[in-house]
């Protein structure tokens, strides 16, 4: 028999142990870390039926009307940045004039510097217009590769251009290829940031055809699939000018509603907002 003594006892320890315990994540048994909600999760839907955000990934870069590159630079270094907005803004035109607002996560250093000129004012534009910023990490690396220390790099390098070139810290993160781990989501979550993926890959970075990607928007809206959130690359001429205004026009017709990422999943677009910087010799990659 137990004696009473064994009982108290064990009350004690439980009691002891219980504010360690409440703060303790879940694990499942493949070792995924998990949160019910908040920074660190990986959201790949969006939270109301029929809302569908269209996301652009490895920017910024633009196609500029078939100008050249330094027909470009002369444009964006000269007198006239209305006529550099106006050469930069292609994929952002398009979603205005449709009367829809994307997303897009960037980075710091892949296609294009983020703190060239053109790129700046590319980004103020678009932002200003209603568009969401959000983070693709600094240099486009495959998460699951780097340790926390680098992780934590790639992560506060793109927040922090956000805040000189926007003046704001990005609520979430895309990691690119769509790779992560535990650690990377208990990096994410430290620094307040929750990761987002999607549901529906135009698959234009793989090679595929703009038909094929017409397709797969097609496909979904002839199921009606219950959110979206699409996956495409801003750095791939077709998906600009062909694959886009398609995905608009079909998903239109179905009636779905265009959010961003923030709407889609209920959130804040940004973690802090503050005035933007002033060029200095740290806007360098």
């Amino acid at each position: 028999m137990t004696s009473p003594l064994f009982f108290t006892i064990s009350a004690l320890v439980i009691a002891a142990l219980l504010p360690f315990c409440a703060g303790v994540a879940v694990v499942s048994s493949n070792n995924t870390f998990e949160r019910r909600s908040g920074p660190g999760d990986v959201h790949t839907s969006c939270k109301k039926a029929n809302d569908v955000a269209l996301t652009f990934d490895d920017g910024p870069y633009r196609y500029h009307l078939g100008l050249s590159p330094a027909v470009i630079a002369r444009c964006c270094l000269s007198s006239l940045p209305h006529l550099c907005a106006f050469c930069l803004v292609d994929i952002a035109r398009t979603l205005e004039k449709a009367g829809v607002r994307g997303t897009f996560f960037v980075n710091g250093d892949n296609w294009d510097c983020i703190y060239d000129p053109h790129q700046v004012t590319s980004l103020q534009t678009s932002h200003k217009a209603g568009h969401q910023i959000a983070s693709h990490t600094w240099s486009h690396p495959d998460l699951n590769t780097l340790d926390e220390d680098q992780i934590r790099e790639e992560f506060t390098k793109i927040n922090m251009a956000l805040q000189k070139i926007l003046g704001v810290v990005p609520s979430v993160i895309r990691p690119p290829y769509g790779n992560y781990n535990d650690k990377v989501r208990q990096v994410a979550s430290a620094l307040g940031q929750s990761l987002v993926n999607w549901n529906l890959d135009s698959e234009d970075a793989m090679g595929a055809t703009p038909q094929a990607s017409k397709q797969g928007y097609a496909n979904a809206a002839d199921k009606h699939q219950s959110t979206i959130i699409s996956l495409e690359h801003e750095t791939v001429k077709t998906t600009v000018y062909d694959v886009l205004p398609f995905a608009i026009h079909t998903l239109k017709a179905q009636g779905y509603n265009f959010v961003t990422i923030a709407e889609c999943l209920g959130i804040d677009a940004y973690k802090s907002t503050v005035s933007p910087g002033r060029r200095d010799a740290t806007w360098t990659c």
